[in-house]
């Protein structure tokens, strides 16, 4: 999910009609001329699913699926960040930012052949707010949606709320059909086993741990899918999934390294720390050389970012996490030299909370390592000499970034002040009940956006209603910030571009201030995949849009 997001781009209230019939299937700049007779496409990639249900599920591989079998009514472009119309032809809001018109595309159609109404999709949005699911705070405050007609929608939200036209592209707030999900019970059960979208396939089954099919949607309203099915197939080792795409084994391997992507595009392959040269002969090792000559290697900048978080309110942090040894504990850190170990370079160190490539991002002063005013602060707190804090951390390799190294790298350099990290891996599951429950005193993580605004990861780190952050350090009472929350509304108040722009980036500055969430670095994101595909790029919101994916000549 990435993409840089262009300062007036995010307010793009009315969308130019689109062609009753152009769905988004295949952008116009595919030359896929039909279907695909036989050849199913295959992605190998780590299936963190949690659910294949739309509003109760939020996850990478969710993000792909979903955005393949359902549908939003707006989208991003291959830009990954200008709206452009789905299942809405245009939009509108209201002086006040809080009343947002939707109309439909009377061509769009679900799987079913039964048209998409509005009733739908007001259905699916109050579901959403109702199951309070892991994306629920994507519809904060929202009050109504109301279906005035088969092909107007109408949400209503209880104050201003600018961020709404790109949150609407998350595709958790995708469409389902009502009656047919109520008619098989609407439970999380049956939506692991079926689908009731509108999007350019349908789900085939899934065997949790293992694999994803999905069939082309032979009654899509848009121009049909090229590929007759798609398997996302379970390869929870990165240099497994880099191997099988050099053996022509997948289309698509996700979740690469740097490094893993430098061996993709080297003289010679290695395989279980062996390095198989290149050869025209038929053996394996030419085999395989065949197959990478035909593969596509690219990089680009994403908006995911690597952070470490601190939680005064957990047990086990040894000393009192007060904003100077959090400080302290910032400035300890080599940004530099962690992007370099983590990224072979290529990674980007990260001003604040809020990624440099959104709105206010840029415009915060970015981190800097002083050790010796690290050490200052520290003695300043009454710790010369340092202390122990316990450091618990999730087991995941996410987007080529492997978080046992970091923490690695993290100990290394606090270390280098007197802090000593008692570090103790678990599992995803784990950790994420630790985090929730007794909390974590020092820990890492790894944050995708769901959509190109900014707002986002203020709810998710800063100190407002809401934030998941702000409970945690709270020991579960929520800590709210009146800076950070007035600089919030006012950015959601606020109809202007550039004026957003420099209102996220005081709210942006004063999350980076606080200590709580210290920003390390964005990895740019690999795309490995055969030449001959088409249209295969990352999405801000999505992940991997599927119903982009074609074949060249």
């Amino acid at each position: 999910m990435l993409a840089s997001v262009a300062a007036a781009s995010v307010l793009a209230f009315v969308a130019a009609a689109c062609s009753s019939s152009a769905g988004y299937g295949v952008p116009p700049t595919s030359t896929t001329t039909g279907p695909v007779a036989g050849r199913p496409l295959v992605i190998v990639r780590d299936l963190d699913i949690d659910s294949l249900d739309p509003q109760r599920s939020r996850c990478d591989t969710c993000a792909i699926f979903l955005s393949a079998v359902y549908e939003t009514l707006v989208g991003l472009g291959v830009d990954g960040h200008t709206l452009e119309p789905r299942l809405a032809t245009s939009w509108s809001v209201d002086a006040g930012l809080t009343t947002f018109t939707f109309h439909l595309d009377p061509a769009a159609t679900f799987a079913d052949g039964s048209p998409v109404e509005a009733g739908d999709v007001a259905w699916s949005w109050q579901r959403l707010a109702d199951l309070d699911g892991p994306a629920a705070s994507l519809v904060t405050g929202l009050r109504d949606v109301a279906a005035p007609d088969v092909g107007t929608v109408v949400a209503t939200f209880d104050g201003p709320n600018s961020a709404f036209p790109a949150i609407v592209t998350s595709p958790y707030l995708s469409v389902v059909n009502r009656d047919v999900a109520e008619a098989g019970g609407a439970s999380e059960a049956w939506f692991g086993a079926s689908s009731a979208g509108s999007g350019p396939y349908v789900l085939a089954d899934h065997v949790p741990g293992r694999v994803l099919r999905l069939l082309r949607n032979e009654r899509y309203w848009g121009p049909a899918a090229p590929f007759p099915s798609v398997v996302l197939d379970q390869e929870p080792d990165a240099d497994g999934r880099r191997v099988r795409l050099a053996y022509g084994e997948a289309d698509i391997a996700m979740q690469l390294s740097e490094a893993q992507a430098s061996d993709l595009e080297g003289d010679d392959l290695e395989v279980d720390g062996v390095e198989v040269p290149r050869t025209e002969d038929g053996s394996q090792a030419g085999q395989a050389d065949r197959a990478r000559r035909d593969l596509v290697v690219r990089r680009v900048a994403s908006d995911d970012l690597v952070y470490l978080a601190l939680d005064p309110s957990a047990p086990g942090s040894g000393t009192e996490l007060t904003p100077d040894v959090r400080r302290a504990m910032a400035l300890a850190i080599d940004y530099e030299g962690m992007v370099d170990d983590l990224t072979d370079g290529t990674g980007h160190v990260q001003r604040s909370p809020v990624p440099d490539g959104m709105l206010g991002g840029a415009t915060v002063a970015g981190p800097r390592r002083d050790v010796a005013e690290a050490r200052r602060l520290l003695a300043a707190s009454g710790h010369a000499s340092g202390f122990t804090i316990e450091a618990t951390y999730p087991e995941l390799a996410s987007g080529g970034i492997d978080l046992a190294t970091l923490m690695d790298r993290l100990e290394r350099d606090l270390a280098a002040v007197g802090i000593t990290l008692e570090v103790t891996p678990v599992d995803g599951a784990t950790w994420a009940a630790q985090v929730d429950g007794p909390g974590v005193p020092l820990t890492v993580g790894y944050a995708t956006p769901d959509h190109p605004d900014p707002s986002q990861y203020v709810r998710r780190f800063g100190l407002v209603d809401g934030s998941t952050w702000g409970r945690r350090v709270g020991g579960g009472t929520p800590v709210v910030d009146p800076v950070q929350q007035g600089l919030l509304e006012a950015a959601l108040a606020q109809p202007d571009g550039a004026t957003r722009d420099a209102t996220y980036g005081e709210l942006a500055e004063a999350m980076a201030g606080d200590g709580y969430i210290v920003a390390l670095f964005s990895p740019e994101t690999v795309l490995a995949y055969r030449s001959d595909l088409t249209g295969v790029e990352a999405s801000v919101c999505c992940e991997l849009e599927l119903g982009r994916i074609g074949l060249g000549p």
